[in-house]
């Protein structure tokens, strides 16, 4: 039992001593040449969590003014809000890009849609894992 509960302390101290601050000149690491447009001319999308492990998929996105985003994770995989709550802004308090930011903070739930009315890059990370380098940038033309 003991040594369950030091393995326990032992990843969660791991967990939070990593840091992996976004590159400087990006919005969350996301430079002009990163961006990937949207699969789509309707609503886009962004995966979270597992299966994918801390990341969003994809991390930049290009959409055009009007469009809409939903981020989604995996329910059968434990990704949800709870886990990976969602925040608007610059992770690590690096460049939060556009001001105006669309995006609400989320905890609770696993789907969530977003409009993005004018353009403007827009930072977003999940703050349990932002020092892990959960984060990301919508990109609106």
């Amino acid at each position: 039992m003991r040594r369950g509960a030091w393995f326990a302390l032992a990843v969660l101290a791991g967990c939070a001593a990593s840091t992996i601050p976004p590159a400087p000149g990006t919005v969350n690491g996301c430079g002009s040449g990163d961006f990937a447009p949207a699969a789509t001319a309707g609503d886009a999308r962004i995966q979270y969590g597992d299966p994918l492990g801390l990341v969003y998929s994809p991390k930049c996105l290009t959409i055009s003014a009007g469009q809409s985003v939903t981020f989604f994770g995996d329910t059968s995989q434990g990704s949800n809000f709870g886990v990976h709550p969602l925040r608007p802004g610059g992770a690590s308090g690096s460049d939060p890009g556009a001001g105006g930011n669309p995006i609400s903070a989320q905890n609770n739930g696993a789907t969530y849609t977003v409009a993005f009315p004018a353009a403007g890059t827009y930072g977003y990370f999940c703050l349990a894992h932002e020092g892990m380098g959960m984060y990301g940038a919508v990109q609106v033309k």
